[in-house]
C-alpha cells in the first residue's frame, strides 16, 4: 500500500505542475479548442492537457521503479510491456498532432489501429471469452476482436470528453475500481499502473473541472482509453476471463454505450458514421435542462453505481454474472431511451424504414402488384391501350380523377374520352376537378417529359377524405409517370 500511495502522490504532483505548463504551451502555440454549436464553452481553451497526463503517468512509474519494494519490482520491462508502450506512444502522438492541427477521421482511425496492433504483436490479445458456462474461442478473429476492443475504449473516452471534467472523472472512477480489484487479486503491477493513471488525471481535473481552463484533447482521451483497454486485457490473465474483462466495460459504461450507438444513430439519420454531432448522452442531458455541472455529477453518479456493480459482479458465479450482465444491459437501454436517445429507433420509425426497404427491393406485395401495372402501361402500343392501362392503374391506386393532356405532336391520336383531341379523362363517382376541396384533396400535376421531347401532362386528384393515401403514393405517381413517358416515346418512334 505504501508503494501505491507513493505512486498516487507523485503522479498527482507531477500532473498539477505539468498541466499548468501544458496550458501555457497550448496558448502560446495556438492549440486552442474554438467554441461552436457543439461546444459548451464560449471562448478558446487550450486542448493540450493530454500532454501533462501522459508525462505525469510515465514519470511517476519511472519514479516507482527506483523504490526497493516487492511491488516496484514487478515494474520490469519486457517485450509485452515495451510493445504496449510503443502502441500508447503512437496513439498519443497522433492525438498531439490532431490537437495542434486537425487530422482526417480516417487517418486517426488508421493510427489507432496501428497502436492497437503494436499491443497485439506484443501478446496483449483477446483469444477466448467465457461467461455463464459458454466459451467462445476467437481463433482467426483474435486480431480483429483485440483491435476492436482498443478502438472501443479509445473512442469511448474521446466521445464523452464533451463536458468539463466528464471524461477525466469517469476515468478516475474506473481506475479506482481496477485498483481495488487488482489489490484483491494481488496483481500489484496492474494496481500500480492504474494508480499512476488515476493520480495523473486527478491533477489534470484540478484545472479541467467546470469552468475548465484546459482540455485533455485527443492526445489525452486516446491515451487514457488505450491504457485502460490494454490493462483490461493484461489484468484479466490472472482471473476469470469474462468478469475481469467486463469490469472496465462496466466502469466506462456510459461512454462505451454512447460509442456503440453513435455510428448506428448516424447511419439511420443518413450521416457519415464518423462525423461529429451534439447528440451524445451528455448533450441530451443538457437539452433536458441540466446545467453542465449537474449533467457531469449525474453521469458521475451513474458511473459510481456501475463501478459498485462491477465489484459485486466479480464475486458472482459465472452463470449469475451472465444473467446480471443481461439485466444490466436491459436497464441501460431503458435509461437511454428515457433520454430520447432512441428516437430514430422508435417502433414506428423502424417499421417505416423496414417498409421502405421492402418497397425498394420489390419484396412488398403492393410494390409487386403495381409493378405489373407499370409494365402494362409502358408496353402500350397505341393511345387507346395506353389510356386503358393507365385507367386500370388509377383504379388500383383509388384515384378519384385523372386527366391526360397531350401536346400537338400527338394531335393525330384518337379522340379522348372527353371528346377533344389529345385529352383523356377518368373520373370516379362524378368527381369534379373544378370544385374540389383543397383541404382534403390531393392534386398532383406530372409533366410527361424526356430529354428530347415534351409529351404533355398527367393530372391526378385523390380525395383523402374517402380513402387514405398509400404510404408510397407519391412514389407510385412518379413510377407511373416514367412508364407513360416510356410508352409515348415508343409510340413516337413507331409513328403512332
Amino acid at each position: 500500500m505504501t508503494t501505491l500511495l507513493f505512486t498516487l502522490l507523485v503522479s498527482l504532483s507531477f500532473s498539477l505542475v505539468l498541466t499548468v505548463v501544458a496550458r501555457n504551451l497550448g496558448v502560446r502555440c495556438g492549440a486552442l479548442d474554438q467554441p461552436d454549436q457543439r461546444k459548451v464553452h464560449d471562448h478558446p481553451i487550450p486542448r493540450t492537457g493530454g500532454m501533462a497526463v501522459f508525462l505525469s503517468f510515465f514519470l511517476s512509474l519511472a519514479a516507482v521503479g527506483f523504490l526497493n519494494t516487492p511491488v516496484s519490482a514487478e515494474l520490469e520491462l519486457n517485450r509485452k510491456i515495451l510493445m504496449v508502450i510503443a502502441g500508447g506512444i503512437i496513439c498519443f502522438g497522433m492525438g498531439v498532432v490532431d490537437d495542434f492541427r486537425r487530422m482526417n477521421p480516417s487517418v486517426k482511425l488508421l493510427f489507432q489501429i496501428i497502436g492497437a496492433s503494436a499491443a497485439y504483436l506484443g501478446g496483449v490479445q483477446i483469444t477466448v471469452f467465457t461467461i455463464g458456462g459458454w466459451t467462445i474461442q476467437f481463433g482467426y478473429l483474435t486480431y480483429f476482436v483485440t483491435v476492436f476492443w482498443f478502438l472501443l475504449f479509445m473512442n469511448a473516452v474521446n466521445l464523452v470528453d464533451g463536458l468539463d471534467g466528464l471524461a477525466g472523472g469517469i476515468v478516475v472512477f474506473a481506475s479506482l475500481v481496477m485498483i481495488l480489484l487488482s489489490v484483491f487479486k494481488h496483481d500489484y503491477f496492474t494496481a500500480v499502473v492504474f494508480t499512476a493513471l488515476a493520480g495523473s488525471v486527478l491533477g489534470f481535473l484540478r484545472y479541467n473541472f467546470n469552468p475548465a481552463s484546459i482540455f485533455m484533447g485527443d492526445s489525452g482521451s486516446y491515451f487514457l482509453g488505450y491504457v485502460i483497454a490494454a490493462m483490461g486485457i493484461i489484468g484479466s490473465v490472472k482471473s476469470q476471463v469474462a468478469p475481469a474483462m467486463m469490469i472496465p466495460v462496466l466502469a466506462l459504461g456510459v461512454p462505451i454505450f454512447d460509442t456503440l450507438l453513435s455510428p448506428i444513430r448516424r447511419f439511420f439519420r443518413g450521416r457519415k458514421i464518423f462525423s461529429p454531432d451534439n447528440r451524445h448522452v451528455h448533450h441530451r442531458l443538457q437539452k433536458m435542462g441540466f446545467s453542465t455541472t449537474k449533467a457531469v455529477w449525474l453521469l458521475y453518479g451513474i458511473t459510481v453505481g456501475l463501478c459498485l456493480l462491477a465489484l459485486i459482479m466479480v464475486n458472482m458465479r459465472d452463470e449469475r454474472a451472465g444473467l446480471f450482465l443481461i439485466l444490466l444491459g436491459l436497464g441501460a437501454v431503458v435509461f437511454i431511451r428515457k433520454l430520447g436517445y432512441f428516437e430514430y429507433l422508435g417502433t414506428d420509425k423502424f417499421f417505416g424504414w423496414l417498409r421502405d426497404l421492402t418497397d425498394d427491393s420489390g419484396l412488398s406485395q403492393h410494390r409487386r402488384s403495381f409493378l405489373n401495372h407499370q409494365i402494362e402501361v409502358s408496353r402500350a402500343s397505341d393511345m387507346e391501350e395506353l389510356w386503358q392501362r393507365l385507367t386500370e392503374a388509377g383504379k388500383y391506386l383509388r384515384i378519384d380523377h385523372m386527366e391526360l393532356k397531350l401536346t400537338h405532336c400527338f394531335d393525330k391520336a384518337a379522340d379522348g374520352q372527353s371528346g377533344s383531341k389529345g385529352k383523356f379523362v377518368y373520373s370516379n363517382n362524378g368527381f369534379n376537378p373544378e370544385s374540389f376541396d383543397g383541404s382534403r384533396t390531393m392534386y398532383v400535376a406530372l409533366p410527361l417529359t424526356s430529354r428530347e421531347q415534351v409529351y404533355g401532362c398527367l393530372s391526378v386528384y385523390k380525395d383523402l377524405g374517402k380513402n387514405e393515401m398509400y404510404p408510397f403514393m407519391l412514389r407510385r405517381f412518379e413510377q407511373i409517370r416514367r412508364s407513360v413517358v416510356s410508352a409515348l416515346s415508343g409510340m413516337e418512334k413507331n409513328g403512332g
